[in-house]
């Protein structure tokens, strides 16, 4: 019996370690920064700015050194929202990068919803940078052009930023149940 002991051990300790290596594995598409803000129910206030200081959760994505920056729009099918009006400022530590309007549409001409769903919930991406280097202190702060009623089923807001070039075909988010 004494021998069985080490042996089994010496199984679980690997089995373990086997276990933990897989798991850290990461496809060279996955997101390294991914953050999403939740919407209040009765909709975006044009006084709620919305900011993000993307970094990579892993030190060593830094040596990549360019990314893919995706904005991110969850909502419920349930409270149709055709479009929301957004403006975007993106800043570093010189001061302001770039600063511009867009208009996010979340329904197609014919009713249906955009981007990638299901259980009533959809998600529309939207690219803001390729290709960009990462400089100290990127900032990116967002805030609705339209009244707070007109965003109601709007549900989160996000940031995902991926190594440059790894998503042709558009981002994958992680659905994580914060909303």
């Amino acid at each position: 019996m004494s021998n069985r002991r080490p042996t089994l051990i010496v199984f679980i300790l690997t089995t373990v370690l086997l276990l933990t290596l897989a798991a850290s594995c990461t496809h060279p598409g996955d997101p390294v920064y991914s953050k999403f803000l939740k919407i209040g129910a009765d909709g975006w206030d044009p006084a709620d700015l919305l900011v993000f200081e993307p970094v990579p959760a892993d030190s060593a994505d830094m040596k990549r050194g360019r990314f893919d920056i995706d904005l991110a729009f969850r909502f419920s099918t349930r409270r149709p929202i055709q479009s929301i009006p957004v403006a975007i400022t993106v800043e570093s530590y010189e001061g302001v990068v770039s600063a511009d309007t867009v208009v996010i549409d979340l329904y197609d001409a014919s009713g249906k919803p955009l981007g990638e769903g299901a259980y009533g919930v959809h998600t529309v991406t939207r690219r803001l940078v390729s290709d960009t280097p990462l400089p100290d202190n990127y900032e990116i702060s967002l805030s609705p052009l339209s009244r707070r009623q007109a965003s109601a089923g709007l549900l989160n807001v996000g940031v995902v930023m991926t190594p440059a070039g790894s998503s042709r075909d558009g981002i994958r988010i992680p659905f994580v149940n914060n909303f």
